[in-house]
C-alpha cells in the first residue's frame, strides 16, 4: 500500500516537472518572438532614414557631378576641335597664294637676270599673311596639337607642331625680308638711272655745243662728231626694226657695245684729251661705263631672290607635311582630354 502511495506521487512530480518546463519554454519562445518583433520594428524606420536622406541626396549629387564634368569636356573638345580646324584650315586656305607668292618670286628672279633696261625689273607679288595663327596663344596651341591629339607618338607629334609654327614665323619673317630687299633693289636701281641719265643729257649738250657752235677748233668738233655718229648709227638701228620711240627701249647691251666702249677707244687718243670740253664729255662717258657697270652687279639680286625662292619652297612643302600630319589624328574623346 505505503509502495503503491509512493509510485503515484512520482508520477504527479514527474507531471508537475513536464508542465513546468513547457510554460518555461512557451514563455521563452514568446519573449524571443516579441524581442524579434521589436527589433524588426525598430530597425525599419533606421534603413528608410539611410535611404532617404542619405543615399539619394549623394546619387543625386555624383549624378549632378557627372553631368558637370561630360558637360565641361564636351565643351573643351569641342573649342580644342574647333582650334584644330581653324589652323590647318587658314594655311590650306593660304596654299594659293603661298604657291603665287613663291612662283612670282622664281619670276622675279629670272627678271632681274634678263634685264637689259634702266628701269627696274617689275615685281607682282600678293601678301602672306598668318594673323589669326599668331593670335592664338602658345599654351592653346600646345593643348590642341600635343596634349589632347589622339596620337601615341609625343615625341612625334611635339616635332610637327613646333616644325609647323616654325615655319609659319619663318615665311612672314622672310617675306618681309624680300620685301625688304626688293625696296633696296629698287633704291639701287634707281640711283644708277640718275647717274645714267645725267651723264647722258651731259654727253647729248655737249655734242650739240661743239657740232653747232662754229667757234669750236675742229679737234673737239671731230671728237664729239664722232660721238654722233655712233649714237646715230644705234639709234638707225631701232627705228629700221621699228622698236624705238624713247633710248630707254635700247638695251643697255648693245648701249655698251655699241656707244660706250667705242666712246672709250675714242677717248683713249691722246690729241683728243687737250680741249677742256673734251675733257668733260670724257668723263661722262667713263660715267656712263660705271652706270652700264653697277647695273650689270645688280643681277646679282637675281641669285638673291633665288635663294630666298629656295628657302621659303622648302619651308612651305616643310609646313604642308605638318599639316597633313595633323589632319591625320583627331582630338581624344572626352573621357581622355585633360
Amino acid at each position: 500500500m505505503k509502495k503503491d502511495s509512493l509510485n503515484s506521487i512520482n508520477k504527479d512530480s514527474v507531471i508537475q516537472e513536464h508542465k513546468s518546463d513547457s510554460v518555461i519554454t512557451n514563455v521563452t519562445t514568446s519573449l524571443n518572438t516579441s524581442s524579434i518583433q521589436k527589433d524588426t520594428r525598430d530597425s525599419t524606420p533606421q534603413n528608410s532614414f539611410w535611404i532617404g536622406d542619405v543615399l539619394i541626396p549623394m546619387g543625386i549629387f555624383f549624378v549632378g557631378v557627372m553631368i558637370n564634368w561630360l558637360s565641361k569636356q564636351i565643351s573643351k573638345r569641342g573649342e580644342l576641335k574647333l582650334y584644330k580646324e581653324l589652323i590647318t584650315s587658314w594655311i590650306n586656305s593660304s596654299k594659293t597664294s603661298l604657291d603665287t607668292y613663291i612662283d612670282s618670286l622664281n619670276n622675279f628672279s629670272v627678271a632681274i637676270q634678263e634685264n637689259e633696261s634702266l628701269n627696274y625689273a617689275q615685281y607682282t607679288t600678293n601678301i602672306i599673311c598668318f594673323d589669326r595663327i599668331n593670335e592664338i596663344s602658345i599654351e592653346k596651341i600646345t593643348d590642341t596639337f600635343i596634349i589632347n591629339l589622339s596620337s601615341k607618338d609625343k615625341v612625334e607629334t611635339t616635332k610637327r607642331m613646333y616644325n609647323m609654327l616654325k615655319q609659319v614665323e619663318f615665311l612672314e619673317k622672310n617675306s618681309k625680308n624680300i620685301y625688304s630687299t626688293y625696296q633696296t633693289y629698287c633704291a639701287e636701281s634707281e640711283k644708277i638711272m640718275e647717274e645714267w641719265n645725267r651723264s647722258y643729257i651731259e654727253i647729248q649738250k655737249f655734242v650739240a655745243t661743239a657740232t653747232l657752235d662754229i667757234a669750236i677748233i675742229d679737234n673737239v668738233k671731230e671728237f664729239h662728231n664722232k660721238l654722233a655718229e655712233l649714237q646715230i648709227s644705234l639709234y638707225a638701228k631701232y627705228r629700221m626694226l621699228g622698236n624705238l620711240n624713247d633710248y630707254f627701249e635700247i638695251p643697255l647691251s648693245d648701249w655698251f657695245e655699241n656707244f660706250i666702249k667705242p666712246a672709250i677707244i675714242l677717248c683713249e687718243n691722246p690729241i683728243y684729251h687737250k680741249e677742256e670740253l673734251n675733257r668733260n664729255t670724257i668723263m661722262q662717258i667713263n660715267c656712263l661705263r660705271v652706270a652700264y657697270l653697277r647695273h650689270e652687279k645688280m643681277k646679282d639680286f637675281s641669285g638673291v631672290f633665288s635663294i630666298m625662292r629656295e628657302h621659303m619652297e622648302r619651308s612651305r612643302n616643310e609646313l604642308y607635311l605638318s599639316v597633313e600630319y595633323f589632319e591625320k589624328h583627331k582630338i581624344k574623346c572626352i573621357f581622355s582630354i585633360v
